[in-house]
């Protein structure tokens, strides 16, 4: 069996929640125009060499690049052009 509440107690319980869920959405409303650092820094323009497809391996990580892989660097200055993709 469940225990009843006592209707005062609920009302406080109740007005408890609604102030948690106005103060979240002060929070979120805050966030939201915030201005949120890029986490990879600015584009300084840095150039992504020519590559041969049938015989290139990467100079910094050494993969092998083969022309149909399924590859993404997380390395966001990736020097093959397979660098940070974003969906």
């Amino acid at each position: 069996m469940s225990k009843q509440i006592p209707a005062d107690e609920l009302v406080q319980v109740l007005d408890k929640m609604q102030e948690q869920i106005d103060n979240m959405a002060k929070r979120i409303a805050t966030l939201e125009v915030a201005q949120i650092p890029n986490p990879y820094g600015t584009y300084h323009g840095y150039s992504v060499p020519k590559i041969n497809w049938d015989t290139s391996t990467c100079p910094t990580c050494g993969i092998k690049l083969d022309q149909v892989m399924g590859y993404v660097c997380s390395n966001p200055r990736c020097p093959t052009g397979l660098g940070p993709v974003t969906c």
